[in-house]
């Protein structure tokens, strides 16, 4: 830890008055999916199966509606083994709860245990601001907005092991710390996007480039 005299700070810094926010949702995930009993409290099956071919990220914008769906209904988030290739995803980062499909088995009462299929649930309603699906967020945070929200999903939902962060660490050396890694989107959504929100245009350094390639 810093000692107290030589903290930086960090008031004037851009986004730091939004930090507070951010630190509260990542609690808010962590401790309502990190109970002290995982034998007795309300658990939110979470399917794994898709209905078609769907990389990474498309799983992820699915899968990221449990951790919502769990905190508004209070129930801990326990992902099934339906497509196993998912699990395998996510290996590289830390369990989104420490409970487990061994927990649901325990104690079987009816009203304990709720299926949700985040691909096909009822939440998936269009709306302006998110016009491909359903725009769920959190009660709590609604007034931060369905993007920022869905940002804290994804935070929480690919938090590295120590063991990947040490091998990126190894292979990028010091300039990890330094790294924003994004995406350019080129194929089937793109049409789509654009008439919803407009062109977009990035540029990228040669470093950020090799490190891509």
């Amino acid at each position: 830890m810093v000692p107290l005299l030589i903290q930086p700070s960090y008031k004037n810094l851009p986004g730091e008055k939004y930090s507070s926010w951010t630190e509260q949702a990542q609690k808010s995930l962590y401790a309502e999916n990190h109970p002290l009993d995982c034998m007795n409290v309300p658990i939110l099956l979470c399917s794994t199966q898709v209905k078609k071919f769907q990389g990474t990220g498309s799983r992820l914008f699915f899968l990221g509606r449990c951790l919502t769906e769990g905190l508004n209904s209070k129930r801990v988030v326990v992902l099934s083994n339906e497509l196993l290739s998912t699990h395998d995803m996510l290996s590289p980062f830390e369990s989104w709860s420490n409970c487990t499909l061994k927990d649901t088995q325990s104690n079987t009462s009816r009203s304990r245990i709720k299926f949700y299929y985040p691909m096909d649930s009822t939440s998936l309603i269009k709306s302006v601001e998110m016009p491909a699906v359903g725009a769920l967020y959190p009660r709590e945070f609604e007034v931060r907005g369905y993007w920022w929200w869905k940002a804290q999903e994804i935070t929480y939902a690919l938090r590295p092991k120590i063991e990947t962060t040490e091998a990126m660490k190894n292979k990028f050396g010091t300039s990890f710390e330094d790294m924003i890694v994004f995406q350019v989107r080129r194929t089937d959504k793109t049409l789509g996007c654009t008439s919803v929100y407009g062109k977009s245009y990035f540029s990228c350094s040669r470093v950020a480039t090799n490190h891509a390639l």
